[in-house]
């Protein structure tokens, strides 16, 4: 067989490849079995080198004959049950070595830690070898252990040493005149070393700057100078705007180019790959962004569009087999205002995949509305559960389902549990504004929420909103609306999505107390779905706080 171009890049990056001998001496006794260690814990701040040190695990895993799993956590996709069907896929035959299961942006996993260290890790074979590799050292419970204690090892990757930037820098191409000068200012931090290695040709290069994410942000200001063409930039503009930057996105952006620009962006110090698409280092990537909005604002409104109506595209396909995904992708366009600053943790800390709810489920949504609306409320949930299963979405932690939302969908006559108050609420408060007309129906987020915070929390708001857009664009309503305990939370993303409150409720929840409830609503009979997802007020970009027009 030919060889391949992924081939060339591979041994490209290994002869790139400086430092981190402790690490590798480790990994590398560790496939042999030398030693007892069978997981490594590799953390440090961001730059500092984990994703191109796994890759280079990776490499030495392959040499070794291992079958190789490599994990983001940055891949929304990613769940229980596809990281199970990834380790599935790469396990040997009976007398077969254990396969190597790689895990970068380990910190955006956090919430299924202990299903990590309880179930998965220790189901695979004897002779596995772990890396979890995140910003965060192991927690208490893997060190506590005094199973895991042995069998452990933690690595904190710090600065690499002034001799191994100087050696760095050469591997990059830097003139030896230059070296030295650079490795001081790099301290040790490869990404910065790798930036400056990209823009040495520049005379805007900093000579001396206080902070390391103020040096980063001058060195993009420069790189984005130095972007080989139009496309290019473009494209470098389209990866540090969308969370998932696929071949298929560029096409829409930079057209026939696609297949050249995605592979100038691949090979930039500071961009990363999660599954199947880019995304920009982040402590670049909003520099990025923000750099092309304030020079050239009315491009960066067409690339943002561009980007939202891709994505709206995709979740719209009857074939799409992630809709899940691509919704989540959409919310989390949102960068500005209520909306934006409420799903912002979700999109720099990682979010758990929203998945379809299944009757197994039932039991924890139960809970965890019965812990915040009481005994009462969480009957009548039940009752729609087993009415209208189809309308939970929820994302699911070690623990079970952690956030939720149940949408739910009557006509005039109420549907299947027409003593809900809230359905009465609702149904009369359009009754007096617009009736139904015959055949019409209305759309009801009924329940949502996180354990925890229930719904005065980012995940309940990640929930609720990808459920409404899954509704939005495949099912036809001539009412939605949102039903709320915390509407002083919610009432500023309500505004910012043109939805007004249509009634107040209370309803009984313990004995001798009543919830109140804020219904906010919009009519779509004159807005088609897949334009409402899109957001036809281009609200995803900018955040004008006014209430929908009556």
């Amino acid at each position: 067989m030919a060889r391949t171009l992924s081939a060339v890049l591979d041994d490209a990056r290994r002869r790139g490849f400086v430092g981190r001998s402790a690490q590798l001496q480790t990994f590398d006794a560790a496939l042999s079995g030398a030693g007892p260690v069978r997981l490594l814990f590799l953390h440090g701040a961001g730059g500092i080198g984990k994703t191109t040190l796994l890759d280079e695990l990776r490499r030495r895993a392959l040499v070794a004959r291992r079958a190789v799993v490599l994990l983001d956590g940055r891949d929304l996709a990613g769940s229980m049950d596809t990281v199970e069907a990834a380790v599935a896929a790469a396990l040997p035959e009976p007398d077969g070595p254990g396969p190597v299961l790689l895990v970068d942006g380990y910190e955006l996993l956090s919430r299924l830690d202990r299903w990590f260290r309880e179930r998965l890790v220790p189901a695979l074979p004897a002779d596995s070898v772990v890396v979890l590799a995140g910003r965060e050292p192991p927690g208490r419970a893997w060190t506590a252990d005094p199973g895991w204690r042995q069998l452990v090892h933690a690595a904190d990757l710090g600065a690499m040493s002034p001799a191994e930037s100087i050696e760095l820098l050469r591997r990059l191409g830097v003139p030896e005149t230059m070296r030295d000068g650079l490795a001081r200012l790099g301290r040790g931090h490869p990404l910065t070393l790798a930036l400056l290695a990209e823009a040495c040709g520049a005379d805007a290069v900093p000579a001396a700057i206080e902070e390391l994410p103020q040096l980063v942000a001058e060195l993009c200001r420069v790189l984005v100078r130095d972007v080989p063409d139009a496309d290019h930039r473009v494209g470098l503009a389209t990866c540090a705007h969308a969370y998932r930057t696929t071949e298929d996105l560029l096409g829409c952006t930079v057209g026939t180019r696609a297949p050249e620009v995605w592979t100038w962006l691949a090979s930039r110090p500071f961009v990363g790959q999660a599954g199947d698409g880019l995304h920009l280092h982040d402590l670049v990537r909003d520099v990025f962004d923000a750099e092309f909005a304030h020079r050239n604002p009315d491009a960066y409104v067409a690339l943002h569009r561009t980007i939202r109506g891709h994505t709206v595209e995709r979740l719209a396909d009857p074939a799409s087999v992630a809709r899940h995904r691509e919704a989540t992708e959409l919310i989390l366009l949102h960068r500005r205002g209520a909306f934006g600053a409420a799903v912002r943790p979700l999109r720099d800390a990682g979010a758990l995949a929203l998945v379809p709810g299944t009757p197994g489920d039932h039991a924890d949504v139960l809970d965890i509305v019965a812990r915040a609306e009481g005994t009462d409320v969480a009957a009548l949930c039940a009752r729609w559960l087993k009415a209208q299963p189809a309308g939970l979405a929820v994302a699911r932690s070690e623990t079970g389902a952690e956030a939720f939302a149940h949408h739910v969908f009557v006509g005039a006559d109420g549907g299947p549990v027409r003593d809900d108050p809230v359905v009465r609420a609702v149904l009369d408060a359009i009754h007096r504004r617009s009736p139904l007309r015959p055949g019409e129906r209305v759309a009801i987020g009924r329940f949502l929420g996180n354990r925890g915070n229930y719904q005065h929390d980012a995940m309940a708001v990640l929930a609720g909103s990808v459920s409404s857009l899954l509704e939005w664009v495949t099912h036809p309503a001539a009412w939605w609306v949102m039903a709320t305990v915390h509407e002083s939370f919610w009432r500023p993303i309500f505004d910012y999505l043109g939805q007004s409150v249509l009634a107040r409720v209370r309803v009984r929840s313990q004995p001798g107390d009543r919830v109140r409830l804020g219904l906010a609503a919009v009519s779509p009979r004159r807005v088609a779905g897949t334009a409402r997802a899109a957001g036809a007020h281009g609200r995803t970009r900018s955040a004008p706080a006014r209430a929908a027009a009556p």
